[in-house]
């Protein structure tokens, strides 16, 4: 319940009065501050153990206040938080993903681990449900990734 409220707090809170930093070009949060990292994809499908993003153009990421800060990067530089010295190395992040069921929205909780692209256009995350179910297809979803107090996903 604190996880999804910190989630509610954090998109309510970036827009409103949320500066972009650099908007026309990809950036790296700063470091030390923890930031928030939200993807949204076309489609998503799970199998059971594997989640697929599909069409994730890029990631947005954006701070709580007082620093107010928000960007965007590639997959390529998100998914090197998984990578040995990044953010996420042998400490997988939890995220939320929203999404919908007819006129219901839904949100299910998941621990992510072993990213990688999927087919040039999407994510595939190894997942861990903790809490809600996944739909086996959906569109239209949202991935929002806490940082766990986590700052730059890279290891800054």
């Amino acid at each position: 319940m604190k996880f999804e409220r910190a989630i509610k707090g954090a998109v309510l809170a970036f827009f409103l009065n949320v500066p972009l930093v650099q908007a026309d070009e990809p950036t790296l949060p700063p470091e030390n501050i923890p930031v928030f990292y939200v993807q949204h994809g076309q489609t998503a499908t799970f199998d059971g153990h594997k989640l697929v993003l599909e069409y994730v153009p890029h990631t947005t990421w954006f701070s709580d206040h007082p620093d107010r800060l928000a960007g965007s990067m590639t997959a390529e530089v998100f998914l090197a938080a998984w990578e040995p010295g990044g953010a996420f190395a042998g400490d997988p992040p939890n995220a939320a993903l929203v999404y919908h069921e007819g006129d219901n929205g839904k949100t299910a909780i998941i621990t992510l681990s072993s990213v990688k692209i999927h087919d040039d256009a999407g994510i595939e995350y190894e997942v861990e449900v903790i809490k809600g179910p996944l739909p086996t297809n959906a569109k239209n979803v949202t991935l929002f990734v806490d940082p766990g107090g986590r700052t730059n996903p890279t290891g800054g």
